[in-house]
C-alpha cells in the first residue's frame, strides 16, 4: 500500500488544491478553446508550475496535474500529434514534481506532504461545450477506452502517486475508466469523483447507485463530487456516505455560475465563502477536501487551516 493509500485508509483528512485555469488567467495567459488550461504546458509552463507551488504555499498536500483536457484526441484537433500529447503529459506531471521538490526544499523542516495526482477529465470535457455538466453523450465502451487509454498509461508511467478520475457525468464512462484500473494497471490507486447535481449525476443517474456500483473496488481509495454547484455538495456527499463506507472527496467550484451560453461568470450573490461550506463537508463525512473552478489559493489556505483546527482539537492539543 503506498503512502497516500495507507493515510486515507487511516482517516487521515488532505487538503487539495484548487482551480489551475482562473489562476493562469490571472497571471496572463489566455485559455485555449480546445485544450483549456492544458495549453498552458505548449506555452507557458513556468507559470503552472508557480500556481502549483502557490497552492503548496496555501496548505495543498495533493496537487492535481495540469492533463484534465491533456487527451491524444483533444491535442490532435489543436494541431499536435500522439507523441507531442503524451510528451505534454509528462511535462505537466514533471511541472507538478518540480513544484513539489521546490515547496520541500524551502520548507526542510515541514511536515506538510505532498502527493501528485494524475487528471482523468471525462470525454465531455473534449467536446469543449459543457457536456460533463450535461452527461448528454455516449460511446461504446471500445471508444470510451482508445479515448482514455494512453493518457492514463503515461501518466502511470510518469510517476504519479494517484489518479484523479474526475467530473465524470456518466456510470457507463465510470465503468471504463475503472475497468482499465483495474485490469490493465492493478495495485496504481485512484479516486473517482462525479459531476453531480445534488444527489443525483449530470445525467440524472442516481448518485448513490454510482457509489454501490463502484464501493467493492480496492483500488478506488474514494469516491466524490467535484465542479459542481457548492450549495449542493453537501447533499451529494450525504447520498455517497448513505450508500458507501468508502472515504469521500469533495471538490466543487466556488459559488460562481458559467453561462454556457454567453461563455462569461456569474460571481456568487449568496455572501457565503467557499471556507463557510467545509465544517458540513467534514460532518458530511469528507475526508479529502479542495476546490475546482474559480477557487483560489486563499481558498485552499482556509480548507487547510479548518482541517488544521479540527486535527488539533481530535488530538485535545486546543478546545
Amino acid at each position: 500500500m503506498s503512502e497516500i493509500e495507507t493515510l486515507i485508509a487511516n482517516g487521515e483528512a488532505l487538503v487539495l488544491d484548487g482551480a489551475l485555469g482562473t489562476e493562469l488567467e490571472k497571471l496572463g495567459v489566455n485559455q485555449n478553446p480546445i485544450l483549456w488550461s492544458a495549453g498552458a504546458l505548449v506555452d507557458h509552463p513556468d507559470l503552472v508550475k508557480s500556481v502549483h507551488y502557490d497552492y503548496l504555499e496555501h496548505g495543498a498536500n495533493i496537487l492535481i496535474v495540469d492533463t484534465y483536457q491533456a487527451t491524444r484526441a483533444s491535442f490532435k484537433r489543436a494541431g499536435f500529434d500522439a507523441q507531442q500529447a503524451d510528451d505534454n503529459v509528462r511535462l505537466a506531471v514533471q511541472l507538478a514534481k518540480e513544484a513539489r521538490a521546490t515547496f520541500y526544499e524551502a520548507h526542510p523542516n515541514d511536515h506538510q506532504q505532498v502527493f501528485i495526482a494524475g487528471d482523468i477529465g471525462p470525454y465531455g470535457a473534449y467536446l469543449t461545450d459543457g457536456a460533463e455538466y450535461r452527461g448528454d453523450y455516449h460511446l461504446s465502451d471500445d471508444d470510451y477506452f482508445e479515448f482514455h487509454f494512453h493518457r492514463i498509461q503515461v501518466l502511470i508511467e510518469s510517476g504519479v502517486d494517484i489518479l484523479a478520475l474526475e467530473t465524470i457525468p456518466r456510470l457507463d464512462e465510470a465503468a471504463v475508466l475503472v475497468d482499465i484500473l483495474t485490469h490493465r494497471f492493478p495495485g496504481v490507486p485512484a479516486w473517482l469523483s462525479f459531476s453531480a447535481d445534488g444527489d443525483h449525476l449530470v445525467s440524472g443517474e442516481n448518485l448513490s447507485q454510482a457509489a454501490q456500483q463502484f464501493s467493492n473496488i480496492e483500488q478506488l481509495v474514494a469516491l466524490g463530487i467535484n465542479c459542481g454547484a457548492i450549495e449542493q455538495a453537501t447533499l451529494g456527499l450525504t447520498a455517497l456516505r448513505q450508500a458507501s463506507t468508502k472515504p469521500l472527496i469533495v471538490y466543487p467550484n466556488n459559488g460562481d455560475v458559467f453561462d454556457l451560453n454567453l461563455q462569461k461568470w456569474t460571481l456568487n450573490q449568496s455572501g457565503k465563502q467557499f471556507s463557510d461550506y467545509v465544517p458540513e463537508w467534514l460532518e458530511a463525512g469528507a475526508q479529502i477536501i479542495g476546490g475546482c473552478c474559480r477557487t483560489t489559493p486563499e481558498d485552499i489556505g482556509a480548507v487547510a487551516n479548518i482541517i488544521s483546527q479540527n486535527k488539533l482539537i481530535e488530538t485535545g492539543k486546543i478546545k
